[in-house]
């Protein structure tokens, strides 16, 4: 007999033809933690195994999930390819379903330290925008998850495709782990005048545990930043007061506050 599991890991396209061929039942096989064919398609990365159970599995069984109500798309995001996740995105599988721990795909994305491509793959699946505001049950949003792993290319992404919020527990886990360039890029381009980062003293850069060592650096890191914003803030008021010579000083500079956050 054989074994389906093992026929899935190793790719023998022909074993797994033969296994969902030799009974109609075969085509509803699931283990006994609920893990379809093609979850375990997924979790191997077998895209060319995936795509025949994909031709003979019922539509809606596509959608079925493990006991912690993990989808195929789910287990994909975290141990597939793009061409793996691709097929599952063609084939319907939502974006949008949280696991037992309220993870959605994207989550999944990010906890698993997927790169920018594949986690732009899965946030358009997600519901794009939407999607960045759902917190999982440890309470984390897509972009804290993100600055939590120091992933710079993953905050842009949220931030400058998708206008994601920056929430300010975001920069304070980007200043506990000394993440440098995140920091700059989150006081540069996401924060606004009233961010805390702008106004943090000693006693708060204690209270958020930044080491010692590299608390010279964090405030130079905040600096660097804020420096790049005010002069992006003083060409901005230069141009539009270029652009509206009778308009008020005052009104301009109300506009570039009102531009720059």
């Amino acid at each position: 007999m054989v074994d389906p599991v093992h026929a899935i890991e190793s790719g023998d396209l022909f074993a797994v033809a033969s296994f969902l061929g030799a009974a109609d039942g075969n085509r509803y096989w699931v283990d006994r933690s609920g893990r379809t064919a093609l979850w375990w398609a997924a979790r191997c990365d077998q895209v060319v195994v995936a795509t025949l159970i994909l031709s003979v599995m019922d539509p809606t069984d596509r959608h079925r999930s493990d006991y912690r109500r993990r989808t195929a798309l789910h287990v994909g995001t975290v141990h597939g390819s793009a061409p793996t996740i691709a097929l599952l995105l063609a084939a319907g599988l939502r974006g949008d379903v949280a696991d037992i721990d309220g993870n959605t795909v994207l989550h999944a994305a990010l906890l698993g330290q997927r790169d920018s491509h594949i986690a732009s793959m899965v946030l358009s699946a997600a519901g794009g925008r939407p999607c960045l505001f759902v917190r999982n049950k440890a309470e984390q949003l897509p972009i804290e998850i993100a600055a939590l792993y120091n992933r710079l290319d993953l905050v842009r992404l949220m931030v400058d495709r998708y206008a994601s919020p920056v929430p300010a527990s975001a920069g304070v886990l980007a200043l506990r782990h000394g993440h440098l360039p995140l920091i700059r890029y989150l006081v540069r381009e996401a924060i606004g005048v009233r961010y805390p980062v702008a106004l943090l003293l000693d006693t708060e850069l204690d209270q958020i545990k930044v080491p010692g060592d590299i608390r010279p650096a964090v405030r130079r890191a905040i600096q660097h930043g804020l420096a790049q914003r005010r002069a992006r803030r003083d060409d901005l008021h230069a141009f539009l007061a270029g652009s509206w010579p009778r308009v008020p000083v005052a009104i301009i500079t109300r506009i570039t506050e009102f531009v720059l956050g």
